[in-house]
């Protein structure tokens, strides 16, 4: 049951990156655009280093954490892989393989809403939606970054359905890139949308 939950999961995720992608100005291939030295702000700062330092802080990073998140689904298809990353036993029973499956579920629901909102708010690959469209989400009223705390559920998911030491290692990893990430993203929206995005970050939490 967990396999078939997971494989659907990636399923849905791939769907979701394909036909539903939504901005970021912290991702890859935005930083390692190339910038000036006159810094505004964090994401400025960040696209000025030198190409080589950019590929070392941004892009290997961003390689281990999709290695990472992609070791459950290659699990999930090769079974005799759990006994190979280092399995953590969490006791038999129907509470992991309940936790697990509504962990995932409801990771991916929480994200592909997120996703939904921002598109409908006016949000395109290369165009951000304003503050003041997605705030008006319940989910973004609630939280600044639903999609990526959706993520984080997701993954804690798939440690429940897969326990083993790499995936568990992954977790700092990958939850600490992604967070200097949301970083980078809050100071460059800041610096474009100004006290409206000051004042829906005074009013709304990062992530809970």
């Amino acid at each position: 049951m967990i396999d078939v939950v997971v494989i659907l999961a990636y399923v849905s995720l791939g769907i979701e990156l394909v036909f539903f992608p939504v901005p970021s100005n912290a991702s890859s291939w935005s930083l390692m655009k190339r910038g000036d030295n006159g810094a505004t702000d964090r994401l400025a700062y960040l696209r000025s280093l030198p190409s080589l330092v950019k590929l070392l802080v941004f892009a290997l990073p961003t390689a281990v954490c999709v290695v990472i998140f992609l070791l459950p689904l290659w699990m999930a298809f090769r079974p005799e892989l759990r006994t190979v990353l280092g399995p953590i036993d969490l006791g038999a029973g129907s509470a992991p393989t309940l936790a697990s499956v509504t962990l995932v579920v409801i990771g991916r629901a929480l994200t592909f809403s997120s996703v939904l909102s921002m598109r409908g708010s006016g949000a395109r690959l290369f165009r951000p939606a304003r503050p003041e469209h997605v705030r008006r989400s319940q989910l973004f009223a609630r939280s600044r970054n639903p999609g990526l705390l959706g993520m984080f559920i997701f993954y804690a998911g798939l440690v429940v359905s897969y326990p083993c030491w790499a995936l568990l290692i992954g977790v700092p990893i990958y939850y600490g890139h992604m967070h200097l990430r949301v970083l980078v993203e809050e100071s460059n929206l800041e610096s474009v949308f100004g006290d409206t995005y000051r004042d829906y970050f005074a009013a709304t939490r990062r992530y809970l």
